[in-house]
């Protein structure tokens, strides 16, 4: 077996079968899920039939723990309800990659393969992303979030991200982010994913808006929107601009793009209160990642203080 096939067999197939229960425990059709997943409806009813539990030991099996399971499932879920099918495929296949070149299926597939060698670092070889400064720069900011043991408490309901301009961006494509969001795993930050250009939609889009009139502006970290979060910020000086609540969803991002063409000084965090359908979020901004992600975590220090 090669390590596509292990991919799909231990990997691909239980997570595709894991969101079409998900999605039918969030009331969709089977027949609406078969066609956003690409499968046949009696797929998705042997998928159902077999429960969550039965895909659940299958990656355990795999070595990819029940908190990583749930929070990849859930993350692909909403990707496919709310972005479409094209965006999972193309999630779900970075969030693969990610996985296969940790080497987390190497102890199942020496079990089954009897040959493979324990030096073999072929997955390493064939999944890992190709050095790049911007994505490196991605990797180092949240080593500095995952050192901090209690950074869990700044992820949003949603996830949240860490995203990376290149000088003049002016595209989401200038842009570095976690392909599958870093989510809140009990009291751990897990990525899920690796940083790749385009990595982030939404979060990128903001970062975008802002870098075009503050240049020295490169990077976002979305945190949770509390009030002790916002009043440690005001202790440490931070300049908020204050956004929202938004009316709709789709219209957040002009919302945005106004606040920050009326504001005059260029601002530490974007506090966006959300609206319906809308989650608050706190929009730390910075020169570059690791500094965006250090302020962060300075308010939450302020707070445990």
């Amino acid at each position: 077996m090669n390590p596509h096939e292990l991919a799909y067999k231990y990997l691909v197939s239980p997570v595709k079968a894991l969101v079409a229960i998900e999605l039918e425990s969030r009331g969709y059709s089977q027949t609406r899920i078969s066609k956003l997943l690409g499968v046949t409806q009696p797929m998705v009813s042997r998928y159902c039939r077999a429960g969550r539990r039965f895909f659940m030991k299958k990656l355990a099996r795999a070595g990819v723990g029940e908190a990583e399971a749930e929070a990849l499932v859930k993350m692909l879920s909403d990707t496919l309800a709310y972005s479409g099918r094209m965006e999972f495929i193309r999630v779900l296949s970075l969030v693969v990659n990610s996985i296969m070149s940790r080497q987390v299926l190497c102890s199942l597939h020496r079990r089954i393969d009897r040959s493979i060698p324990g030096s073999c670092s072929l997955c390493v070889e064939l999944f890992a992303p190709p050095k790049d400064y911007y994505v490196e720069e991605v990797r180092s900011a949240f080593s500095i979030l995952e050192s901090c043991s209690e950074a869990y408490k700044l992820i949003p309901e949603v996830g949240s991200n860490i995203v990376i301009a290149k000088p003049g961006a002016k595209s989401i494509w200038d842009t570095v982010g976690f392909a599958g969001r870093i989510v809140r795993v009990g009291n751990k930050v897990v990525a899920l994913g690796d940083p790749v250009y385009g990595g982030s939609r939404y979060t990128a889009k903001i970062l975008l808006i802002v870098h075009s009139k503050w240049r020295s502006i490169r990077a976002v970290f979305p945190v949770r929107m509390e009030k002790w979060i916002l009043e440690s910020m005001r202790k440490l000086g931070y300049r908020i601009l204050e956004v929202g609540p938004h009316e709709k969803p789709e219209e957040s991002l002009n919302d945005i793009a106004r606040a920050v063409s009326r504001e005059p000084r260029k601002p530490d965090v974007i506090a966006d209160y959300g609206g319906v359908g809308l989650e608050p979020i706190i929009y730390v901004l910075a020169p570059t990642a690791q500094e965006a992600v250090s302020k962060a975590l300075e308010a939450l220090r302020v707070y445990v203080k």
